[in-house]
């Protein structure tokens, strides 16, 4: 399983800016930021197991949860036309 900053941010009802500064501050336990040698962006990695960890749910619950947050976008969209 795959989550992407802007899922964690929904999960944890955060800004994404606020998980990406929190990940390149070290300040979130939940995935790494890293940046290359002479580069100045920051591609992030998040941890499902460390996230469902810091959520205090079993990685089955962050799985449903991800699902969920995916079918409302696309009732979201549906709405929107």
């Amino acid at each position: 399983m795959r989550i992407t900053v802007n899922e964690a941010a929904d999960l944890l009802e955060r800004n994404p800016e606020f998980i990406r500064i929190a990940l390149q501050q070290k300040a979130l336990p939940i995935g790494i930021a890293i940046r290359m040698h002479g580069s100045t962006r920051y591609t992030y990695y998040i941890n499902p197991p460390d996230l469902a960890k810091y959520m205090n749910i079993s990685l089955k619950e962050l799985e449903k949860r991800k699902e969920r947050l995916h079918r409302f976008e696309g009732r979201s969209a549906q709405w929107d036309r």
